[in-house]
C-alpha cells in the first residue's frame, strides 16, 4: 500500500451535502487537458480516472462511484526546463548579444583622428537589467517549447459519508496540485487531517506546535506498559499499539538542534538507560513508525510530529486478489485503509483527553466549529463497534458494521 495523505472537507460537504451529480459535474468541468501539442503551455492540471492517468473523460459515472466512495485521480503536467540547460543557453545568448553589441558599436579606427585601427570601441559591453530579463524570457520560452511535459499524478478516494479524502501520495508537489485543484473545482480548501485539525473538531483551543512531539513520545514511552495502550473492546479483540523499526528524537531548535536515532523497541535494560536519559534531557520523538495489531492483523504507518496527516509507508493487512470481483477487492482495500486511519485518529483522541486531564489543553467553550469529522462521530457511536481505551481510562468508539469510516472521537 502506498503512502497516503489524509484530508477532510470543511462544512458544506458533509454526509448530508455530498451530491454525486455535483461531483461528476466538477470532475467533467475540471478534467485534465493535455498540453503535448501546445508548446506555449507550461502547466496543465486536472482530474483523471482512478488508477488510469491517461483517461479523463467523465461523461459517464462508470468507475467513479463505489458505494459511498468517489474515486478519481489528480494529474499535473508541467514543462520543466533544466537549470543546467537554461544556464548554458542563457550564457550562449549573452555571448551572442555581446558580439552583436560590439559590432554595433564599431571599432575605434572608425572614429576621427584616433588612428586606433580595428580595436573595438567597447570590447566588453555589459547588458542592463532589462536586457538580461528579456534574454532570460527568450531562452526560457525557446527551451520550454522543445521540452515534453512531465506528469505527476496520484489516486484520490473521497468518502461521501464522512467527508474524509485519501490522497495516495505524500509528495509536496502532488499535495499542492490536489489542494489547488480541489478548491478550484468544489469551492472549498480541504484540511489536512493533522493533530491540530482533530483537536479543533473536539473543541480544543489552538494547540501548541510541539504537541505532535508530545504525541509520538507518549506513544513510544507507553510501550513500557502495553496495557496502557491496550485498546479495543466490544466487538473487536484487543488492539496493541507499538512503535517499530527506529525513532528519531530531537532537542533544541535551529543551529542548536540535536538529533538522536534510536531503536523503537523500548528496552531500557539493554540500552543501559541511554534513551531514558535522552528523555530526561528533554528530547522528543519527531519521527517514527506506529503499528496497530488487531489479533494478528497489522497496520503500520510512518509519522512525523509536524504532520500526522501524512502517512508514509502505509500498510494494511493483505487483501487477496479476485479477478471476478474487482469491486469487492477495492471496497475491502479501502475499508482497511479507513480502519487504520480510524485507529490513529482515535488514539490521538485518547492522547488529547489525557492532556486535557493534565491541564495542558483546554476546550474553547464558545467554539462553533463543526466539521465533517466532528459531526460524524455520533453516527459512528450509533453503529457500535470497537472502543480504544487510553492510559487515563477514557474510551473512544470506533465505528463497526459494514460501512468503514474515518472519524475522530467526539468531545
Amino acid at each position: 500500500m502506498p503512502s497516503i495523505t489524509v484530508f477532510m472537507v470543511p462544512d458544506g460537504y458533509t454526509a448530508n451535502d455530498f451530491d454525486a451529480d455535483a461531483v461528476m459535474k466538477g470532475l467533467r468541468d475540471h478534467a485534465f487537458k493535455g498540453i503535448d501539442n501546445d508548446p506555449t503551455a507550461e502547466v496543465s492540471r486536472g482530474w483523471v480516472h482512478y488508477q488510469d492517468m491517461v483517461s479523463f473523460d467523465f461523461q459517464e459515472e462508470t468507475g467513479v462511484f463505489h458505494g459511498h466512495y468517489a474515486t478519481f485521480g489528480i494529474r499535473e503536467d508541467a514543462r520543466l526546463v533544466s537549470s543546467r540547460a537554461f544556464k548554458r543557453h542563457f550564457n550562449e545568448a549573452l555571448k551572442d548579444w555581446k558580439e552583436k553589441k560590439i559590432k554595433q558599436l564599431g571599432v575605434q579606427g572608425e572614429l576621427p583622428d584616433t588612428g586606433a585601427g580595428d580595436k573595438p570601441i567597447n570590447p566588453n559591453p555589459r547588458p542592463g537589467k532589462d536586457v538580461k530579463k528579456e534574454l532570460k524570457e527568450q531562452v526560457f520560452l525557446k527551451l520550454r517549447a522543445k521540452t515534453l511535459p512531465e506528469p505527476i499524478s496520484a489516486d484520490v478516494v473521497w468518502n461521501g459519508g464522512t467527508g474524509i479524502i485519501y490522497l495516495f501520495s505524500t509528495s509536496k508537489k502532488v499535495i499542492g496540485a490536489f489542494m489547488s485543484q480541489f478548491q478550484a473545482t468544489f469551492g472549498v480548501m480541504p484540511l489536512a487531517l493533522d493533530l491540530d485539525t482533530i483537536a479543533k473538531t473536539k473543541g480544543f483551543e489552538k494547540t501548541d506546535e510541539k504537541l505532535g512531539w508530545d504525541f509520538l513520545t507518549w506513544v513510544w514511552q507507553n510501550q513500557q506498559d502495553p496495557h496502557k495502550l491496550e485498546g479495543i473492546s466490544g466487538k473487536r479483540d484487543e488492539i496493541f499499539v507499538s512503535m517499530i523499526k527506529r525513532v528519531k528524537l530531537e532537542k533544541g531548535e535551529g543551529d542548536a538542534k540535536e538529533g538522536l536515532v534510536a531503536s523503537a523497541a523500548f528496552d531500557l535494560a539493554s540500552m543501559d538507560g541511554e534513551i531514558d536519559q535522552a528523555l530526561v534531557n528533554g528530547r522528543k520523538v519527531v519521527q517514527g513508525t506506529v503499528a496497530f495489531d488487531d489479533s494478528g492483523d497489522k497496520w503500520t504507518m510512518g509519522l512525523k510530529a509536524d504532520g500526522l496527516s501524512v502517512l508514509s509507508g502505509f500498510k494494511t493487512p493483505k487483501v487477496d486478489p479476485d479477478e471476478e470481483d474487482p469491486h469487492g477487492v477495492l471496497m475491502e482495500s479501502l475499508g482497511l485503509v479507513e480502519t487504520g486511519v480510524n485507529y490513529l485518529v482515535s488514539l490521538v483522541g485518547v492522547f488529547l483527553k489525557e492532556k486535557e486531564a493534565e491541564g495542558t489543553l483546554t476546550r474553547n467553550a464558545d467554539t462553533t466549529i463543526r466539521t465533517a469529522l466532528a459531526a460524524f462521530v455520533e453516527s459512528c457511536r450509533n453503529l457500535g463497534g470497537a472502543t480504544i481505551t487510553g492510559p487515563d481510562g477514557e474510551s473512544v468508539t470506533i465505528a463497526g458494521g459494514d460501512a468503514p469510516v474515518a472519524a475522530a472521537a467526539g468531545g
